[in-house]
């Protein structure tokens, strides 16, 4: 996953938050035709069915952040004096576990806008049965997935919390205060903004890296 420490912060932001804005525009532009044709239930389905497509970027996106994530986080667990090395099997697991569970919630919604006319017509008192059965099942989805929710946010506040701590203590070459790494940590927490300021020091580690590589080669 190396193209993700040669990339430049604008490709970066682009993979992973640019993806999502182009979504959420796609979206909100389609919204004008239901304000124009709001008794048209022709004109829900086919906004619902756009937004299933606008989903599959949201997929790429996430892909792209886990990936991001994980290379960072290798790169400088690599440059780690043997003495501040960093158990990170949690950390490994605390990327991984985000990420299957935003892709079974994307599904769950994908599933959801899918059935969308069953269940309009379901409202509109057309179909009863159906509304109750597709109620039960999205209820249990909801009573399984909020304590899961709840694990993956601490998840990815971990995340964030091991990336700065390893990125001041490689870079710093020693053991670092929560004060040290609290700037890191704000820029990992604030994605879209942060990664402005983080991806270059990430390019320049890299480039360091190869350099001490090639020279250890010789």
């Amino acid at each position: 996953m190396n193209i993700f420490l040669k990339t430049k912060h604008w490709q970066v932001f682009a993979v992973t938050f640019g993806i999502i804005i182009f979504s959420l525009i796609l979206i909100v532009t389609y919204q004008f035709s239901i304000l124009e044709n709001f008794e048209d239930p022709e004109v829900f389905i086919k906004f619902f069915e756009t937004m299933r497509l606008a989903f599959f970027g949201w997929v790429l996106a996430a892909i792209a952040l886990a990936a991001w994530y994980w290379s960072v986080g290798i790169l400088y667990l690599k440059i780690l004096p043997e003495n501040l090395k960093l158990n990170a099997r949690f950390w490994k697991f605390s990327i991984i576990f985000p990420l299957i569970f935003s892709l079974v919630m994307l599904y769950v919604i994908y599933e959801l806008l899918g059935n969308v006319e069953s269940i309009i017509n379901g409202i509109e008192g057309r179909d009863k049965e159906i509304l109750q059965t597709w109620f039960l099942r999205y209820f249990g989805y909801l009573i399984l997935l909020v304590p899961l929710g709840l694990f993956s946010l601490f998840c990815q506040f971990y995340n964030y919390y091991f990336l700065a701590r390893v990125i001041n203590s490689a870079t710093k070459q020693k053991k670092v205060d929560f004060s040290e790494y609290a700037g890191d940590l704000i820029l990992l927490w604030l994605w879209p903004i942060g990664i402005w300021l983080l991806q270059p020091k990430v390019n320049e580690a890299y480039e360091v890296n190869i350099v001490v590589k090639k020279r250890l080669a010789e």
